[in-house]
């Protein structure tokens, strides 16, 4: 398409349309703030012989985008231990998963979680082994190679949808909906690739600590 007639078709159809860019979200504070005090929660429910282990992470903490990279990249390095620990090795579980990252509004805070389901003999035995992951990364921090891999897992899902109709909507409105600005996009690959090893580590260490985590278990009556 010629570069002129799009810009002129955008002014003369996409410009002429109604916006409310001028309106500013508000956004509720939360009526209950989420309690990640220390604690162990177990619930009976129930007849199958399956159980399903959460491991909870959160708290308030300052927006950060560095931060917020990072504790996302480390859902992917984490997921990729417990597979290899938990699933490989001790044939414990089929499905096990992390993620997480940093929350802006209303309240800045940040949420991470760990779950799998698994046999409810082996609860105790493989909780401690995902905790026992955590404190490894938290203390000696990744390898070079865990976070090349998921850097160029994310460099290729951004390079493969950062020219799509979908992805530029999204950036628009996240853009608008928490006052940044939408050419922030363009510095991504730069931001990606400024995150170390020892900035997967401090995160780890920072946001996953005991004394904010949670661990539920489901298990059957």
């Amino acid at each position: 398409i010629n570069p002129d007639d799009l810009r002129r078709y955008s002014e003369m159809y996409l410009a002429s349309l109604p916006s409310q860019l001028d309106v500013v979200p508000q956004y509720k504070q939360r009526a209950y703030p989420l309690d990640f005090t220390q604690r162990e929660i177990t619930v009976k429910k129930g007849k199958d012989k399956v159980s399903e282990v959460r491991i909870m992470y959160g708290g308030e903490t300052e927006f950060s985008p560095r931060d917020n990279l990072a504790l996302i990249m480390s859902g992917d390095i984490i997921t990729e231990r417990l597979i290899k620990e938990l699933r490989e090795e001790l044939g414990g579980v089929y499905s096990p998963g992390a993620s997480g990252g940093l929350i802006e509004r209303p309240n800045p805070s940040y949420r991470f979680d760990i779950g799998f389901p698994c046999d409810p003999e082996r609860v105790e035995e493989l909780t401690a082994s995902a905790l026992s992951i955590i404190r490894n990364l938290a203390e000696s921090g990744p390898t070079d190679a865990e976070v090349e891999k998921v850097r160029q897992i994310y460099l290729t899902q951004f390079r493969r949808s950062r020219n799509t109709n979908e992805f530029g909507a999204e950036q628009f409105s996240n853009a608008i909906k928490n006052g940044h600005d939408p050419a922030s996009v363009r510095t991504y690959e730069t931001r990606l690739a400024a995150i170390s090893v020892d900035d997967i580590q401090a995160t780890i260490a920072k946001f996953l600590s005991a004394d904010k985590r949670v661990i539920a278990t489901l298990m059957p009556e």
